[in-house]
């Protein structure tokens, strides 16, 4: 009947309203569904807890020797010598091999003060 008096047939989508029964039971689902969901989480999350473990230690070695690939040196600190090349006001660390490891410019602090000027030779220090 009622298609006999429409104008014409075509599809067309809207809301139907659900019964007692039907809305108790998507209720039962997803109680359901969250307890499940619940569950993976906290077992994802102790999953990637054991990983990012795993993965610290290794990271933290990676991105020491991609520093020292990078930089072509290892820091050292160590007994150094120092000396005072005051024609130049340059101060010089020498390591334990006689090696220059390091130079700076002298402060005033450790210029030498006064008019007499006393070399240091090594032997009679």
């Amino acid at each position: 009947m009622l298609e006999a008096n429409c104008s014409g047939v075509e599809r067309y989508g809207y809301r139907q309203d659900l019964t007692q029964e039907e809305l108790d039971d998507c209720r039962t689902q997803l109680s359901d569904v969250a307890i499940k969901l619940s569950r993976l989480e906290d077992e994802k999350k102790r999953i990637t807890d054991e990983i990012e473990a795993k993965i610290k230690p290794i990271s933290g070695e990676y991105g020491r020797l991609l520093s020292l690939i990078k930089e072509k040196s290892i820091f050292k600190e160590e007994e150094c010598f120092k000396f005072l090349y005051e024609d130049q006001k340059l101060i010089a660390y020498y390591n334990q091999e006689g090696k220059l490891v390091g130079q700076r410019r002298a402060r005033a602090d450790e210029l030498q003060g006064n008019i007499f000027r006393f070399k240091k030779e090594g032997t009679n220090d």
